[in-house]
């Protein structure tokens, strides 16, 4: 499967942010209580604190990225699907940072300012 086209082709059908990156149940888009306990775990994993720099790999179109960009100093990330990437950039601020890159090779990282 070329999960490129795939993820692609999902962000262009897709009605809203939660189904372009599979954040579904039940072919329904997972709800807001959801989102956030989603959220609540990364951060609690991650052990985030506000000077860290977050990267993302394979962010979509970087909705999960701005939750969990306000508890750190700045956030990047990086996704191959140049639909999604496109999204993610809608919701750019000075801390937050979208760019096309591949998992594969994430020296696209440098590029993002």
């Amino acid at each position: 499967m070329n999960w490129k086209t795939f993820w692609d082709q999902t962000a262009l059908t897709a009605t809203d942010t939660q189904s372009q990156v599979g954040r579904i149940i039940a072919g329904k888009p997972i709800s807001k209580a959801q989102e956030v306990n989603l959220a609540n775990r990364i951060v609690e994993l991650l052990q985030l604190k506000p000077t860290d720099t977050l990267i993302d790999v394979c962010c979509g179109n970087g909705w999960l990225t701005e939750k969990i960009a306000s508890y750190c100093e700045s956030a990047i990330g990086v996704d191959q699907s140049a639909i999604l990437i496109k999204n993610a950039k809608l919701i750019e601020t000075n801390k937050l940072r979208f760019g096309l890159g591949s998992a594969e090779e994430l020296s696209s990282i440098d590029n993002i300012k």
